[in-house]
């Protein structure tokens, strides 16, 4: 598995512990506007025999500042509600991803777990504290108690694998 800018090549290992993970060098971040190729190859997905070889490219969409969130209660549906608060670049259209992270233990580990959204919930250019993820006791390890820590992942993804995922949840039928 390797994942190329164009001009340097960045191979992912393998995760020992969980086959068919593969992790990034800590140190590699994407930049924003680069178009970046992930190829895929020596796989053999239709067990014909013959190992295969996908790729996908994309540029990396733009990163946006998150001001703050919070996290509320709601005792009429039994949840909580994880609000953020952030800008948008309002001179394009954008497509966000929102997970979360509770006392450091990943929530939302998988897609289907996710929040997925356009930008129709940012009005006049901010979202004003709008719920990207809900959750519950069940969600969680443990009792959520005062001083627990909740983290929320934002993740900016272009309309391509936006529609992706719907076309996904239309086939399984359903997500968030």
């Amino acid at each position: 598995v390797v994942i190329s800018d164009g001009l340097e090549e960045t191979v992912l290992a393998e995760d020992s512990e969980r086959k068919g993970f593969y992790m990034a060098p800590s140190a590699f971040a994407g930049k924003h506007d680069v178009n970046y190729t992930l190829t895929v190859s020596g796989v053999d997905t239709d067990h014909d025999g013959r190992l295969e070889t996908y790729t996908a490219s994309s540029p990396m969409p733009p990163t946006y500042i998150v001001d703050s969130v919070n996290c509320t209660y709601h005792e009429k549906i039994d949840h909580y509600l994880l609000g953020m608060y952030a800008a948008e670049d309002t001179t394009m259209s954008n497509f966000y991803m929102f997970g979360m992270a509770y006392n450091d233990s990943l929530v939302t580990d998988s897609y289907t777990k996710f929040t997925r959204t356009n930008d129709s919930w940012f009005v006049n250019s901010y979202c004003w504290g709008a719920t990207v993820v809900y959750f519950d006791d069940d969600d969680v390890v443990g009792e959520i108690c005062a001083g627990d820590t909740v983290s929320m992942y934002a993740l900016s993804i272009n309309e391509d694998f936006y529609d992706y995922l719907d076309a996904i949840d239309d086939i399984i039928g359903g997500a968030n």
